[in-house]
This record gives C-alpha cells, structure tokens and sequence, in this order.
C-alpha cells in the first residue's frame, strides 16, 4: 500500500484509473440513473395520492353510510315512541270503557238457556208482583 504522502502518489483527478466527471459515458450513467429515480418516485407518488384519494373517499362514504343508518335509527325509535303512545291511549280508553262498563247494571237472572227477552219478562212479572203487595199493605 502506498503512503498518501508518498512523491509517487496522483491525486483523482489526474488518476487514469479513476472515472472524470467530465467523461461522457459517466453522465449518461448517471442522467440514466436520476431519470430512474425521478421516475420511481413519480409511480410512488401515484401511488401514494391514489391510495389517500380512495382513503378519504372511503371515509366520505362511510360518513353519509353512517348519517344514513342514524336518521334510520332516530326514525325507527320515533317510530316506536309513537306506537307506544297509541298503546298507551288505547289502553287508557278500554280502561276508561271498562269502568263504564263496570258501572253499568248486570243482568243475573237469565242463565244460559233463557234469551234475554224472556229474562225481562220474568223481572218485569216480578216487578209486578212486588208492586201489587205494597199497594195491598
């Protein structure tokens, strides 16, 4: 190995053995090289605002799905809001109709074989009959 200082030493630039900056072939190597890169990284590029262009289409997408399925929601639990409130006043109205009913004078006399007609008779006959003893006495 020689010595940096030896006298026999030749700098690069004056080194045959080294390629120049000034030779041809090595800025055709080179042009060839960045043109490369510049391309590579141009695909990527591509790539990578292609990748984000669907990213945020995907999210935009998933945004209106997502408003969508909640106004859905909000409507179906109006919805049901509204169908238990119609419950509720139609059970507050056959209450109210069942109290009435409750109220009302319930006829015992008839069994299943009489007919409602001849049960009125036969309490009209009784009526009668009660009628006549007190006007006796």
């Amino acid at each position: 190995m020689k010595s940096l200082n030896d006298s026999c030493y030749v700098g690069p630039d004056k080194n045959p053995r080294v390629i120049q900056d000034s030779d041809p072939m090595k800025n055709i190597a080179y042009k060839y090289a960045l043109d490369n890169y510049e391309s590579k990284v141009q695909r990527q590029r591509a790539v990578n605002e292609q990748f984000m262009r669907s990213h945020y289409d995907s999210i935009a997408a998933s945004k209106v799905d997502h408003e969508a399925k909640e106004s859905q929601r909000k409507a179906q639990i109006e919805n049901n809001h509204h169908a238990v409130r119609e419950q509720m006043e139609a059970r507050a109205a056959i209450k109210a109709e069942n109290k009435v009913l409750e109220k009302q004078y319930a006829k015992t006399s008839f069994g299943p074989e009489e007919t409602e007609s001849a049960a009125m008779i036969k309490q009209n006959v009784s009526r009668n009959k009660v009628l006549a003893t007190r006007e006796e006495l």
